[in-house]
């Protein structure tokens, strides 16, 4: 997996896309979209990047949308897990 920007590196809304999209595949446990919004608040600290909570939320759903189109994650009744991608 590549490495993946945080902290004060986070410079733009595509470094921030591209650490959603980290987080939620290095979940190894179910999951839900406030935990990967808690994640992504911690991994953000020192950003100069000013984004609020509900655009973080909006990116998040739209990864995970995306992603349980694809079957890479499966959501049942709000509650997400990722597939075994090496299977």
């Amino acid at each position: 997996m590549c490495k993946v920007k945080s902290g004060e590196n986070i410079k733009n809304e595509q470094d921030l896309k591209n650490l959603i999209t980290g987080l939620i595949f290095r979940q190894d446990k179910d999951f839900d979209e406030e935990r990967i919004l808690n994640l992504l608040e911690m991994h953000t600290m020192g950003s100069p990047l000013n984004v609020s909570k509900d655009r973080k939320m909006q990116l998040i759903g739209n990864a995970l949308d995306i992603f349980c189109r694809y079957g890479d994650v499966i959501c049942r009744g709000g509650i997400y897990k990722t597939r075994d991608l090496f299977y």
